[in-house]
């Protein structure tokens, strides 16, 4: 895939809408919601070890990384980052 900054800037503020831009629906706040969840979580055998990037207290979902803070592995900023 080939874009612009501003596309990606555009795409990106679209995610933080939760799915609309300019007044238009492009995905629902259902898959924004599923697309922010780890889908690695414990019983995934995923292992966080030295090659896990980017690291303890992130995990992943369709398309994006994000934090999912725990007592375990506490992380830097906020939740869903």
């Amino acid at each position: 895939m080939v874009s612009t900054i501003g596309d990606y800037a555009r795409f990106t503020q679209m995610l933080l809408n939760g799915g609309a831009l300019d007044g238009r629906r492009y995905l629902s706040p259902k898959t924004i919601a599923f697309m922010g969840a780890n889908h690695i979580g414990s019983g995934r055998d995923v292992v966080p070890g030295p090659y896990y990037l980017p690291g303890a207290g992130f995990g992943f979902g369709p398309g994006v990384c994000r934090s999912h803070r725990s007592r375990r592995a506490p992380v830097a900023g906020s939740v869903g980052e």
